[in-house]
This record gives C-alpha cells, sequence and structure tokens, in this order.
C-alpha cells in the first residue's frame, strides 16, 4: 500500500526528549487506508537514498482532510524533506528486531557514561523504529543533555531495538553528521520574532549593505531632549530675582 501525504513540521519541535520517531498522519487518511494507531510505516522521497521507518503517532483533529503528515526535524533531516513536500509511505505489516545497529554522532561520545545501556534502554522504552539512514536523538545517561545519532548500518536493514541487539557507537573522523546547508527558516518551527529579528538585523543588512546604510542614514537624528537611559534628563529653570 503506496499513500502520498504533504509534509508539515510538529506543533512542538522540543529537543530535549528522546525521539519516537512519530509520524502523524491526516485521520481521514487513516480511516480510509484502515492504518493502527503505533503501526510502523516506511517514509521515502526522491532525495532520500533510504526508505526511514516511523511509528504512527495519535492523529490531530484539525489535520483532517488535509493531506498532511507531521514529522520531527530528525525525520525530516533524514528523509531530505522539506515543509510542503510530498512523500510516499508504505505499511509494514511485521517489524523484526534489529540483529545490530551501528550510530554515528556529530561528536565524540565514546567517553559517556553507561552510553551503550542508555541507548539500549531507550530504544525499547520509546518503541524507535530504526533504520539505515535514521535520524534520531537521544539523551545521556542522568541527564536532560543529548546528542543527535544517524544509523549508518543496521542488521536487517529495518527494525526495533531488543534487549539482544548489538549497538556499536563509532567515532567520527572528521565530524560525523554534516550539516544541512539547505534548512531555511520554513524549516525552524515557532520563534517568529527571532526570526524577524534576525531577517531585518542580519540577513537584510548582508545582501542589501547600501539599501540599509541609506535608510539609517535617513533616520532623524536625536532629539536632544531626550536623556540616554539611565541619564535624567536635565529640567530648565527659571531665572532667579535680581535683588
Amino acid at each position: 500500500m503506496h499513500i502520498k501525504l504533504s509534509v508539515d513540521r510538529l506543533k512542538s519541535e522540543l529537543t530535549n526528549v528522546a525521539s519516537k520517531s512519530l509520524a502523524h498522519l491526516d485521520p481521514a487518511v487513516v480511516e480510509a487506508r484502515g492504518l493502527t494507531i503505533g503501526g510502523v510505516i516506511k517514509i521515502g522521497t526522491d532525495f532520500s537514498k533510504y526508505p526511514i521507518p516511523a511509528r504512527i503517532g495519535e492523529c490531530y483533529a484539525e489535520d483532517r482532510g488535509t493531506g498532511i503528515i507531521r514529522l520531527d526535524r530528525f525525520l525530516r533531516t533524514a528523509l531530505k524533506a522539506k515543509v510542503n513536500q510530498e512523500v510516499e509511505i508504505q505499511t509494514l505489516d511485521m517489524v523484526p528486531v534489529l540483529e545490530s545497529v551501528t550510530l554515528m554522532p556529530p561528536i565524540d561520545v565514546s567517553t559517556a557514561h553507561h552510553l551503550i545501556e542508555h541507548l539500549q534502554e531507550s530504544f525499547m522504552a520509546n518503541r524507535t523504529p530504526l533504520g539505515r539512514g535514521s535520524v534520531v536523538y537521544a539523551t545521556f545517561h542522568d541527564s536532560v543533555a543529548g546528542t543527535t545519532y544517524k544509523v549508518v548500518k543496521a542488521q536487517p536493514e529495518i527494525g526495533v531495538v531488543s534487549a539482544k541487539t548489538r549497538i556499536h557507537v563509532e567515532i567520527p573522523a572528521s565530524g560525523g553528521i554534516k550539516a544541512d546547508e539547505g534548512v531555511t527558516f520554513e524549516d525552524v518551527g515557532g520563534m517568529q520574532k527571532e526570526i524577524k529579528l534576525v531577517r531585518e538585523l542580519v540577513q537584510l543588512p548582508l545582501q542589501f549593505p547600501r539599501s540599509t546604510a541609506s535608510s539609517a542614514s535617513c533616520r532623524p537624528a536625536e532629539s536632544s531632549s531626550t536623556a540616554r537611559p539611565g541619564v535624567a534628563r536635565p529640567t530648565s529653570r527659571a531665572p532667579s530675582p535680581t535683588r
């Protein structure tokens, strides 16, 4: 079963919790196609090298009839998918247990305490489906801090982690996961005021330096009666009467 949907971001893009690789589909599509909440699907695009697995999450009522699929930024990164881009999903009847999985972090995490054990427990608790090319976020042991991991090898190619799964974390030679230079402001969830400030104070002066300079020169000069912050404005006193 192949279904085409349009990508949208999650309502919240928080990264201080471990990834569950959830995909939230248009509820009308879920009902019409007989999909099951909690089931695993494969997602593909024209730009992704491998299909990326995800678990169907709870549907949002306001998404009914929109034909969208909400993905977190880690799934979008793995798929190289932008907002409003069309993706194709395929259901999986059976999800095998992974015999082994190799992860590549962006930094050297080999000194992290109980790393392998904690990753195994986290993936099992969250029932995170993994496949070659997946990008997931995981916290460190007894910490709210964490990092991303890219699945570079998996046997079989798609599955879930069990207590018997062998997890190997590689040490990046030169940077691990490469930054996606194609990310735009459209990929950022929320922070509209901050994005507007970045555009006005950073992007526009760099793109149009002459226009920015001329607009700055046209600003009215500051009134002498206006004091700087923290400086009291001088008050005028009537001249004292002469005796």
